[in-house]
């Protein structure tokens, strides 16, 4: 139990922080805008190659999860390919997380 206390604390912390510099108008409303474009396209990509390089796989590998993954990937491409709708493959291999992303940016 403490250790999930020591790990959403700190999370719960920042987002307080946050809230509280905003409310007493430490920052503008465009800083937060700047910030959040840097952590995604920058900070997130660089924490994920960092993690990556630094993991051993020779412990952790699972070949059962990369066939599945494979396979699903296999699949939706195989759909996207059927029905020639190449952004109909990347919102079924994204999710729903990258759809409201991808709106903003191809006419779908």
């Amino acid at each position: 139990m403490l250790n999930v206390i020591e790990i959403v604390v700190p999370v719960f912390l920042v987002i307080g922080l946050g809230y509280a510099v905003r409310e007493l108008g430490l920052v503008g409303g465009d800083f937060f805008t700047q910030v959040n474009k840097l952590v995604y396209y920058v900070c997130l990509p660089l924490l994920l190659v960092y993690k990556i390089a630094g993991a051993d796989f020779s412990t952790s590998f699972n070949f059962k999860l990369v066939i599945a993954t494979s396979g699903g990937v296999a699949c939706c491409f195989v759909i996207a390919f059927c029905t020639g709708n190449g952004a109909l493959f990347l919102l079924l291999f994204w999710g729903l997380f990258v759809r409201a992303h991808l709106e903003e940016i191809l006419p779908i």
